[in-house]
C-alpha cells in the first residue's frame, strides 16, 4: 500500500482511505484528531493520547502518553 497514492481522512474514531475507486475502512482510533505523512512516506495518527504510524501496511502504537482526562486538581 502506498501512503501517497491515497486521500486520507479522519473520522471521530475511525481512520478511512480513498485510493480513488473505493473508500476503505482503516482501524478504530479513539478521538483521532490529527494526521501527517513526513518526508519517509510514514503516515501519523494522532488520537486522545496516543501517537500511531502507518508503515510498510502496519500500524504501530508508538507512544501513549497516559495524560489524564480533564485535570482534576488536587487538595491538599
Amino acid at each position: 500500500m502506498c501512503i501517497r497514492d491515497r486521500v486520507w481522512a479522519a473520522g471521530q474514531d475511525r481512520l478511512f482511505a480513498y485510493d480513488g475507486l473505493a473508500w476503505a475502512e482503516g482501524p478504530a482510533l479513539s478521538n483521532l484528531v490529527d494526521l501527517t505523512v513526513d518526508a519517509d512516506g510514514v503516515l501519523w495518527a494522532a488520537a486522545g493520547t496516543a501517537l500511531y504510524r502507518l508503515q510498510d501496511g502496519d500500524w504501530t502504537l508508538v507512544t501513549d502518553l497516559g495524560i489524564p482526562g480533564p485535570h482534576r486538581g488536587s487538595r491538599g
